[in-house]
């Protein structure tokens, strides 16, 4: 689990980002972080898993941590089997070479993800969409038992924004693996979260259970346009979506 305590952190010229900001990421359940450009979501994120301190407050970490970032740091010609068996250095002695349930873990997570297609292909020459599911299939191979994901559905099409959505609510719900991630669109967080973050740049932090806290209100008031919160019925159940209103 990681849980921040009145957290929060400042920008250069002294001025608050966020602060008094309270937060548990626990197993089984999904945080979906949303705010506008600049209100310090990738900040958050690298906060919570250390690589920032906090200007304020405390954090603990208590579960082995995943990470997807927004984007890849990778500039060598690795291949996709390469790259999702970075995931596993946790699990190796220094020097040592990968172990049979080494590889067996990336086949997994790879599988688990969709693109054991790629396996051989090299990473670079992969599109932004493919190589943030590569990242995923990455980040699944850690077998954590916290997901900090940064933007996932960044250059997804339609369906793999689905098959995305799709994974972390099996690797939540299915594997008991807790999960935090940041979108631009309130419709992700629709259609997995169970509580929302919604950042405020300046202000306190608001969340709470999804359908408490996303609300047409709230939006409009964080965007900064008229946002209506619609339900569209389904065959099995009732979806919630976000519609903003054209800028005059």
């Amino acid at each position: 689990m990681i849980e921040a305590t009145n957290i929060g952190r400042r920008l250069p010229d002294g001025s608050w980002l966020w602060r008094r900001l309270t937060l548990k990421v626990e197993r089984h359940r999904i945080v979906g972080l949303i705010g506008r450009n600049g209100s310090g979501k990738t900040t958050l994120l690298r906060t919570l898993l250390g690589l920032i301190e906090p200007h304020e407050g405390s954090i603990s970490v208590t579960a082995t941590t995943g990470y997807v970032p927004q984007r890849s740091e990778i500039n060598f010609p690795y291949t996709v089997r390469d790259v999702v068996a970075m995931g596993r250095a946790r699990h190796v002695r220094l020097f040592a070479a990968l172990t049979k349930g080494d590889h067996d873990a990336v086949r997994r997570a790879m599988e688990r993800v969709g693109v054991s297609h790629l396996v051989d292909r090299p990473f670079l020459e992969l599109s932004g969409g493919e190589r943030q599911l590569v990242l995923m299939a990455r980040a699944v191979a850690t077998q954590c038992d916290v997901l900090v994901l940064d933007e996932p559905f960044a250059g997804l099409d339609l369906e793999n924004q689905s098959q995305m959505l799709s994974l972390i609510r099996r690797l939540a719900h299915d594997d008991g693996i807790g999960v935090i991630f940041s979108a631009h669109q309130p419709d992700h967080l629709f259609a997995v979260a169970d509580n929302a973050l919604v950042l405020r740049r300046g202000s306190d932090a608001m969340q709470g259970p999804l359908p408490q806290t996303l609300t047409s209100d709230v939006l409009t008031d964080v965007y900064g346009v008229e946002v209506q919160v619609i339900e569209l019925a389904r065959a099995s159940r009732t979806s919630r979506h976000a519609v903003a209103e054209l800028c005059a």
